[in-house]
């Protein structure tokens, strides 16, 4: 086989047609690259290397393609040279029918296998799509990549322990256009005679040989099946075609390799980079949140140097930390002095004891402290809140104010400040408690990377 990838392919998959059948190249490989210039290389042994192909992408957020439509996250995408999205999916994720015809505009189409770029920014997965000739059906399988020797293995699937000569990394069996059926030969066919052979065998050879031969004929016609070598064929051709029955692929690993992230570039990364960098460079420098414990780390990580991708995912799984304990402090914080402000109001407010809520206030676990800030607020505005309208009420009946006819007032009274603080990193003033809102967060802590 090492003299099949000794020289060039004589035809690349990526150029045929979109009305043709590909065909299944030389030693029985499925799909022929360019290994075009200037694409993200997958380092193949020996000094080779293989280009990645057309980057099917999964939309992080609301997106607009090249007719100027919209669309929302998790929506499948390839981007064209130009730099204008071209959808695969549309209404949640469903393909269009179209789709095959549509990733062929994509960036990089034919220099390599296809690969989907799912999952977050900050936990991308990889996925080729693989087969052989002698698979059953037209279709590839689904193939994840966790690292290089993952690659390798999906790219040059049922070819992985044959030689590969100077142009190897030209050749494989991972699809360029995984929407399009694999290519298929004689010997696809001969295996899908050999699967319904099976299936006769499996229903009536196995019984047979298990039963035994010379005691279902009294020895006469099992003699003859042992001397013609009919019963070893026949033994030896269940373990042979039984590995007919399908694709096996299992990842070497469970995650995503950080060097796998530097060769195969996610494209989404840079865009959600910057954002994550531009909110948390906010947090880390305002002005009202110097008490927060949390700020001077939120510093460090945002003027620290990110110059590959593994590093740059690894600051957005620590800014994603730092950001949820950064907004679980300001929570924190204004309940503390809202507590403290509606103490001094409502010192026995029946059903709620102030004690219990200032032991809650000395926890400092992130997760703690916004489910506590949520419900205590609940608390607040059902128990203590009707209180002080009440006594509010009670005021304004037992006061008599008087003024001196010739006194006119010619701007309105304004109120003193009751309490200020920090929701979430947005600045918050109530001009009067009853205006006290509940302290609820979207955000979940996510393991440091």
């Amino acid at each position: 086989m090492g003299n099949d990838t000794s020289q060039p392919p004589k035809a690349y998959s990526g150029n045929v047609p979109m009305n043709q059948k590909s065909v299944v190249h030389e030693g029985e490989f499925l799909q022929t690259y360019t290994n075009a210039p200037g694409t993200d290389k997958v380092p193949m042994g020996g000094g080779a290397s293989m280009s990645l192909g057309v980057k099917i992408l999964q939309s992080t957020g609301e997106g607009t393609d090249y007719q100027g439509k919209k669309y929302g996250a998790n929506e499948m995408y390839v981007v064209q040279p130009s730099g204008r999205r071209v959808y695969l999916t549309e209404n949640g994720g469903k393909y269009k029918a179209n789709a095959d015809r549509l990733v062929a505009t994509g960036k990089n189409y034919g220099a390599g296998p296809a690969v989907v770029v799912g999952g977050s920014v900050g936990s991308p997965t990889y996925t080729v799509f693989s087969s052989t000739s002698t698979s059953p059906g037209s279709a590839y399988t689904p193939m994840r990549i966790n690292n290089v020797a993952d690659w390798q293995k999906a790219v040059w699937y049922g070819h992985e322990n044959q030689p590969k000569g100077k142009y190897a990394s030209s050749y494989g069996s991972a699809a360029i256009n995984p929407f399009k059926d694999r290519p298929r030969n004689a010997f696809s066919t001969l295996a899908d005679v050999g699967r319904g052979a099976l299936s006769v065998i499996d229903a009536v050879a196995v019984p047979v040989l298990e039963y035994g031969l010379d005691e279902l004929t009294g020895g006469v016609v099992g003699t003859a099946l042992q001397v013609t070598g009919l019963d070893d064929i026949l033994q030896q051709n269940l373990d042979t075609l039984t590995t007919l029955h399908g694709v096996t692929y299992d990842p070497s690993a469970t995650t995503t390799q950080a060097y796998l992230s530097n060769v195969m570039k996610d494209p989404r990364l840079d865009e959600e980079f910057h954002n994550a960098m531009q909110i948390s460079r906010h947090k880390a420098y305002d002005s009202g949140q110097k008490t927060n414990r949390y700020q001077k780390e939120l510093q460090k990580l945002v003027n620290g140097r990110y110059t590959d991708n593994a590093s740059k995912i690894s600051a957005m799984h620590k800014l994603a930390n730092q950001n949820y304990r950064y907004d679980a402090q300001a929570q924190h914080d204004v309940l503390q002095k809202t507590v403290a402000l509606l103490k001094k109001m409502v010192p026995n407010p029946p059903g709620l004891d102030w004690k219990n809520v200032e032991i809650g206030l000395t926890n400092n676990d992130p997760s703690f402290q916004v489910e506590f800030a949520e419900l205590t607020t609940d608390k607040l505005m059902k128990q203590v809140v009707p209180l002080m309208k009440q006594q509010s009420t009670d005021n304004q009946q037992k006061s008599t104010p008087s003024q001196a006819p010739e006194v006119k007032k010619t701007t309105p009274d304004v109120p003193g400040k009751t309490g200020s603080g920090f929701i979430n990193g947005s600045v918050s003033r109530y001009s009067h408690p009853t205006e006290i809102k509940g302290f609820i967060s979207n955000l979940e802590p996510i393991d440091a990377y």
